[in-house]
């Protein structure tokens, strides 16, 4: 599970405030001198969905809010790239989000917040409320949309795996398994013979692991086959998130010529060996 903890503590001056019409639980924002927002974050080995934990600190007003049903926790998934942007809402601070990846082309981003459902005007107490002492007495009117706490931006990482989409196919033998590309947007549509593919879905373990770290790497070499020239990888924007990846990874992509496959593949997931040598797991 990744861990995101986002302290809004803020270190400007202690007479800063960012100007706001209610106190908002946010990086750079005072407003709840002790307020901490941590989110727990679990992915989905499938890469198209998200199980939440949003926990709120010392921020007493918006638990209120949420226990009385006059606010939600939400999580805004957004790609640029597509236009694409969808809030989804929960009552309950563990949530899950799914997003058809055909609609992206590209991993997500997404933006954890609360949300107030239901307008309602509050006299604040800084005892009662864990505000700052410049809320203390203020009446405030929350409207409906209005964010009570923002999260930072937390974008998925552009990883070839995320491309991957696995598929049954009964005329393979045992075994064996086909890369072919997908576009529109951009996948790398993997054949797998029917006892391959489930054991790829639900099985674990260091098999499996190097399974995957093959099938990598018939797509980084389809990749280096098939889509070697700017025009014919530049259209898709996975593709240009995945090339950044490398970028960023220091590795070379398919269309530099120092590209090797297996190479960058290993590189990326290292093989790994069975707990016991020469036994299998």
């Amino acid at each position: 599970m990744t861990k995101i903890s986002i302290d809004v503590v803020s270190p400007r001056p202690s007479n800063f405030i960012r100007a706001e019409n209610h106190p908002v639980l946010v990086s750079g924002n005072k407003a709840y001198p002790k307020g901490r927002y941590i989110l727990e974050i679990d992915q989905s080995s499938d890469q198209d969905s998200l199980n939440l934990h949003h926990i709120i600190k010392e921020a007493t007003l918006v638990e209120i809010l949420v226990k009385m049903g006059k606010a939600k926790f939400g999580c805004i998934i957004s790609s640029p790239m597509s236009s694409y942007r969808k809030i989804h809402l929960s009552p309950k601070p563990r949530q899950a989000v799914k997003w058809d990846v055909n609609d992206l082309g590209e991993p997500p981003m997404f933006t954890p917040m609360v949300i107030c459902t239901i307008p309602d005007k509050i006299i604040l107490d800084t005892n009662e409320h864990n505000v700052h002492k410049i809320w203390h007495g203020k009446t405030i009117s929350l409207q409906k949309g209005d964010r009570l706490v923002i999260g930072d931006v937390v974008h998925l990482e552009a990883s070839i795996t995320h491309l991957l989409s696995l598929h049954e196919d009964k005329e393979l033998e045992q075994g064996q398994f086909r890369v072919e590309a997908k576009t529109e947007p951009f996948q790398f549509y993997v054949k797998l013979q029917p006892e391959l593919h489930q054991f790829i879905k639900i099985g674990r373990g260091t098999i499996r692991y190097n399974i995957i770290v093959n099938i990598v790497t018939a797509c980084f070499a389809l990749l280096q086959r098939d889509y070697r020239e700017e025009n014919d990888w530049e259209s898709h924007s996975n593709l240009k998130a995945l090339a950044k990846y490398l970028e960023g990874k220091k590795l070379p992509h398919w269309a530099e010529e120092n590209f090797n496959p297996e190479e960058v593949a290993t590189n990326l997931y290292p093989l790994t060996l069975p707990k016991d040598e020469g036994e299998p797991e």
